[in-house]
């Protein structure tokens, strides 16, 4: 009967502290927070260990804020629908802060600490900043060339100039040397000495003389 009694006290004094456990286990006001519908902040810089979020990355940064309690540490256990359970201790910043960094955007599906009383909450998810815009180097202006303009050369009035052929030199005018209407001084002169020349050859002809039979 002794033995029966003491089993029965052990078991009534482990579901005294199971339910003493439950009872200093605070849970988180908000559940099924997704992030791609949530707003935050733009930088999660001041975590424990100087946790950041890089520009350009996927990842969120889930912060918690446990208040109103005199607590100086703490567990947290967050549920998630991608990353599953983690757990990570608290960090003071003004008050008991827990920080969970996911790779990829997720949904929070509960959370809980082991601080009794106070309020549990998740205060703001933090998004990686926007990465700055490499400037685009405004190309330089090329210089426009004016083009020399070609002096125009005034072409000479001279046709020897312009063709290159050597002065000529015309002939002396000879009366005799001259045909057609070129000369018409020279004309008579050419008929005179004609005349002249036949007259000399009849002249100088010996005529025959006839013969009697």
């Amino acid at each position: 009967m002794k033995l029966h009694r003491i089993a029965a006290l052990v078991a009534s004094g482990a579901l005294l502290l199971a339910a003493t456990g439950t009872a200093l286990a605070e849970p988180g006001n908000q559940s099924m927070v997704d992030s791609t519908t949530w707003s935050g902040s733009v930088s999660c810089s001041g975590g424990p260990g100087g946790s950041t979020i890089e520009p350009g990355e996927q990842a969120i940064g889930w912060l918690f804020v446990h208040a109103s309690t005199d607590a100086t540490s703490g567990t947290l256990t967050a549920n998630f629908a991608g990353a599953g359970t983690q757990v990570v201790s608290s960090y003071i910043q003004g008050g008991i802060k827990y920080l969970i960094i996911t790779d990829n955007p997720d949904t929070l599906v509960d959370f809980s600490d082991d601080i009794e009383g106070g309020q549990l909450v998740l205060s703001h998810l933090c998004y990686g900043p926007v990465p700055t815009p490499t400037p685009t180097p405004t190309p330089t202006a090329t210089p426009t060339e004016t083009p020399t303009a070609t002096p125009t050369t005034t072409p000479s009035s001279s046709v020897e100039g312009e063709t290159g052929k050597p002065r000529v030199t015309p002939p002396p005018t000879d009366g005799l040397g001259a045909t057609g209407s070129s000369s018409p001084v020279g004309l008579p002169l050419v008929l005179a000495a004609v005349a002249g020349l036949l007259a000399v050859a009849v002249i100088a002809t010996p005529r025959r003389r006839r013969t009697n039979r």
